[in-house]
């Protein structure tokens, strides 16, 4: 589907009077490019200095299980005259206890924020956000959930809407790249080589060690495939994997993001 035959978004949120505006459904693969530079322009303004090459950013979306999101119609792209300026989609899951959290999740072009664009996303997405849960139903609590990502407008957008902080995380920056001094392993203990027989293997002791970890979801096999073939952290020469005989005691997945 072609961009401009794109279908405008249905909402009922209230769109700010800027001319050339439009929320509109998601066109395919080729909205990927313009949705990656909007993701990359806002984590930078944030202070997040993490790219994310296109073919990436293309593996990730083609990994959504429709179930869960739907792109069709949990994707919706924000556009100014025909260019992409944001983008916002809801997507859920289910904790190991049953609870229910629907992701609302926004990136908006930081020349573009301050205009009330961010909270028009905000209500549209939350919207589709229910209709998912009705869908979808639940016995089990359900709750939005969102990550306002270092950005203070966020932070504003969310808590005006309600929205109680639950979690508070950091980026940390190591000064240099002097070595780190050797640390010792544990007796018994042996770092391997990592063979290509020991993905999986990794794959399933990382979600073991996380299981009962905050806002744990079972991973499905799309999730490893995206693990597996990940074109970031394809050099697996930088992993540093811990063996107790036939059994992985720890893992720390180092990667270079060229980009």
């Amino acid at each position: 589907m072609a961009v401009d035959s794109a279908p405008d978004f249905t909402t009922a949120a209230s769109l700010p009077p800027i001319p050339g505006l439009r929320f509109r459904h998601f066109a395919g693969p080729s909205d990927y490019p313009g949705m990656n530079d909007v993701a990359n322009n806002s984590r930078e303004a944030n202070g997040v200095h993490f790219i994310t090459p296109l073919d990436g950013f293309a593996g990730f979306y083609d990994s959504f299980e429709p179930e869960h999101c739907d792109k069709a119609r949990d994707l919706f792209v924000v556009e100014v005259d025909g260019r992409i300026v944001g983008y916002a989609r809801t997507q859920w899951s289910d904790e190991p206890d049953g609870t229910r959290f629907h992701q609302v999740i926004c990136f908006l072009d930081p020349a573009w924020r301050r205009r009330g664009i961010g909270r028009a996303m905000q209500a549209a997405v939350e919207a589709r956000a229910r209709e998912a849960l009705g869908e979808h139903p639940t016995t089990a609590k359900a709750f939005f959930q969102a990550d306002s990502s270092g950005d203070p407008g966020a932070d504003a957008i969310f808590t005006h809407g309600g929205y109680v902080p639950a979690r508070f995380g950091y980026i940390m920056v190591r000064p240099n790249l002097d070595p780190v001094p050797d640390a010792p392993l544990p007796d018994g203990l042996e770092i391997r080589p990592v063979e290509e027989a020991h993905v999986r293997p990794i794959w399933d002791a990382a979600v073991e060690a996380f299981r009962d970890a905050w806002g744990f979801s079972e991973p499905s096999e799309r999730d490893f495939e995206l693990y597996a073939n990940d074109p970031i952290q394809g050099d697996r020469t930088l992993w540093r994997v811990a063996w107790d005989g036939d059994e992985i005691a720890g893992q720390v997945r180092g990667f270079i993001n060229r980009d």
